[in-house]
């Protein structure tokens, strides 16, 4: 299901005989972010997340002192799947003119564990504004673009900041897909950094003091009566209209067949409610 996806959405200037393996590439990020995600938003431990990040961020050195030895063995798997991730980027023909750019995009997905961690701990942070600045960066689509370019002999440099803009959008795009399918099942696991809670309570249709009952029936009611879904949906075309808005600016990738792909990924994304 990942790889469809990854697949749907990498760009159009990637070299043909690297497509395959740039999109599995992408995909043991993804598997990176689901081990770094399952920390931040369910085991809520803070100082076992930083020792992960510190495996796999720039410039930090990995240390697993103080865990337990199921944690040493996760922060283990972690260091080796990053390895096995950096490893592959560095073999592609243009690592190093956007390895600086990789490194802030990857520090981007990894602040946004750190928001998701302090806003579950403290649920009086939950907002729409922050949430729509941090969260869009667990699609990892910003550095999917990066790693793009490091593949793409066609891809002309001077389109880097369009095509850059572009890409927010499209990953906000991904994330709402994302936040519409699974909101229901972090619901249950007490996981409220998806964004139709943080509206909720910016509307003032939700109190955060129900948020920590376990009673899910209101706070679904809540939700559903409040149309939040379709303020995101609403959102999904707002930010599809301004990648068209660009497209006229950017000559080297075909940005109506990302659209296209952005169109079926939303497709995926709301056939999979309850399913991952």
């Amino acid at each position: 299901w990942c790889l469809r996806g990854l697949r749907l959405t990498s760009l159009s200037c990637v070299a043909e005989s690297l497509f395959d393996q740039l999109c599995e590439t992408k995909l043991l990020a993804v598997m990176l972010g689901v081990v770094l995600d399952d920390v931040a938003d369910r085991e809520r431990d803070g100082e076992f997340l930083e020792t992960l990040l510190a495996a796999v961020e720039p410039s930090r050195e990995r240390d697993s002192g103080g865990c337990t030895d199921e944690q040493a063995a996760y922060a283990d798997f972690t260091s080796r799947l990053w390895d096995e991730y950096v490893g592959r980027l560095a073999r592609l023909p243009y690592f190093s003119a956007y390895r600086d750019l990789l490194d802030h995009d990857h520090r981007q997905i990894f602040n946004t564990m750190r928001y998701s961690r302090l806003v579950n701990s403290n649920l009086a942070l939950l907002n729409l504004a922050e949430h729509d600045l941090y969260l869009p960066h667990n699609m990892q689509m910003m550095s999917f673009s990066t790693i793009d370019v490091m593949a793409s002999p066609r891809f002309n440099p001077a389109e880097l900041g369009r095509l850059r803009e572009v890409i927010w959008h499209a990953q906000c795009m991904g994330r709402i897909g994302n936040l519409l399918s699974t909101w229901r099942r972090e619901l249950g696991e007490g996981d409220f950094t998806s964004g139709v809670f943080a509206r909720a309570i910016m509307t003032g249709q939700l109190d955060i003091s129900l948020l920590s009952t376990g009673n899910w029936q209101p706070i679904e009611k809540a939700i559903e009566s409040g149309r939040h879904e379709a303020y995101f949906l609403d959102r999904w075309n707002y930010h599809r209209n301004r990648i068209f808005e660009i497209q006229p600016q950017i000559q080297t990738v075909d940005i109506a067949r990302l659209v296209a792909g952005l169109d079926r990924l939303i497709c995926m994304e709301l056939a999979s409610e309850g399913l991952k």
